[in-house]
């Protein structure tokens, strides 16, 4: 989402040459990275912008143990008004850190933080159920084969005279 905003609407807002390869966003670090990120030169412009809304956003989190099921959480609507009105403008450079600013802040949110939480809770509480089972499983198999081992060697006991 982050990545095709910046792609789609940077050039337009920037009257420049923008593009971003990758972001990557962690909450557990409380960081936030742009990969192959390219802000061109626009001269010394300076930039207003007037409104910059981002409405029905995703935050997916897409860890090895979640496998192909994301956890997703609804991004709370950004609305900033006015970006580089302070300075009479601002660089696009000034302007985007502004805006990724505000999206950090959206995505630390208690309405994020807590979808993610009750999720990884979840995991964890699924997690330790299967090991359980799995525990018990592993107990009961155990138990069986001595039994057999048992009855087995009660036979050829009974075969043998011993």
């Amino acid at each position: 989402m982050i990545k095709n905003a910046v792609n789609t609407y940077g050039p337009e807002m920037t009257k420049t040459e923008v593009r971003l390869g990758d972001v990557g966003v962690s909450l557990l670090s409380a960081e936030a990275e742009l990969k192959d990120f390219l802000l061109g030169n626009p001269e010394s412009k300076k930039i207003l912008i007037k409104n910059f809304i981002v409405r029905d956003g995703k935050v997916n989190l897409a860890m090895a143990v979640l496998g192909e099921n994301p956890l997703s959480a609804n991004l709370p609507d950004i609305h900033l008004k006015n970006v580089g009105q302070k300075k009479g403008g601002a660089s696009p450079a000034e302007a985007f850190k502004e805006i990724f600013a505000a999206l950090y802040i959206k995505i630390r949110s208690p309405a994020v933080t807590d979808v993610f939480n009750k999720g990884l809770k979840k995991l964890t509480t699924d997690t330790r159920a299967v090991t359980q089972e799995t525990k018990k499983q592993l107990e009961d198999a155990g138990q069986s084969a001595k039994d057999e081992v048992k009855a087995t060697t009660d036979k050829l006991k009974g075969i043998f005279g011993k």
